[in-house]
């Protein structure tokens, strides 16, 4: 190398270990996502590689599952529990080890608790459905197979919907209850009976009588008068004829 053989110089090699290296490969906002219970997560992409040889993962709710291959780490599954997780991915083996975080919100699913009715009412009377659910739902609804409507449950988690003096029978039909991106099917449905006003259309006795004799008194019923006079559990048949009331 030299012209002047009598000449030396020191050559110093020195050898930079690879670096420890771990990467988010998916999109950006899949380590900070938010998802409702029992639905799946969109796959959470990482890589790794230098002086890293594996990975370890904390703080995944239930029903999330790591798998590593080639240095490649996928967190993937359909989480079961609710709440804020807030994960790690750390790299091992590495003088420095590297981690990276990441957040993962899991929203319960709404509900409807109780569908309930006024049933029966009378003619002229209001029809009313009481619903009892997650507070801040938004219920999507129909009446008689009408347009669908929606109402939102208040923060009591109970909301009322009247049907104004109906002439004939109201049946409602719940089909979804949504909340924070959060969705379900519902299939509730009830009935108000509505019943005509119950009346009496003939009133007759048999006046008038000696001292002693029993005296009788006849009367018809309109159709939708209960019992022997009116309401109870021993309703009458429709058009229903009392005779032989001896007082």
């Amino acid at each position: 190398i030299c012209a002047d053989s009598t000449k030396f110089f020191d050559l110093v090699i020195q050898c930079n270990p690879p670096s420890c290296q771990l990467d988010l490969t998916s999109a950006s906002v899949t380590s900070n996502q938010t998802v409702c219970a029992n639905v799946a997560i969109q796959d959470i992409i990482y890589s790794f590689g230098g002086e890293a040889t594996n990975v370890t993962v904390t703080g995944l709710p239930t029903g999330l599952s790591t798998s590593i291959n080639a240095g490649v780490l996928t967190i993937s599954g359909t989480p079961t529990q609710t709440g804020v997780f807030n994960y790690e991915v750390t790299t091992t083996v590495c003088a420095t080890n590297v981690v990276q975080q990441g957040t993962i919100t899991i929203n319960s699913l709404p509900t409807v608790s109780s569908l309930t009715s006024n049933t029966p009412i009378c003619v002229g009377s209001d029809a009313i459905f009481t619903i009892n659910g997650t507070a801040g739902s938004v219920v999507s609804y129909t009446i008689n197979n009408g347009a669908n409507q929606t109402i939102t449950l208040p923060t009591s988690g109970q909301v009322a919907i009247t049907v104004t003096a109906p002439t004939s029978d109201v049946i409602i039909l719940l089909s979804n209850i949504s909340l924070n991106s959060c969705s379900s099917t519902l299939t509730n449905t009830t009935t108000v009976e509505v019943k005509p006003v119950p009346s009496v259309t003939s009133l007759t006795s048999n006046t008038s009588i000696c001292s002693g004799s029993d005296a009788t008194i006849t009367f018809d019923a309109g159709c939708g008068l209960g019992g022997p006079f009116g309401g109870g559990p021993n309703a009458a048949p429709s058009s229903p004829e009392f005779t032989d009331v001896i007082i």
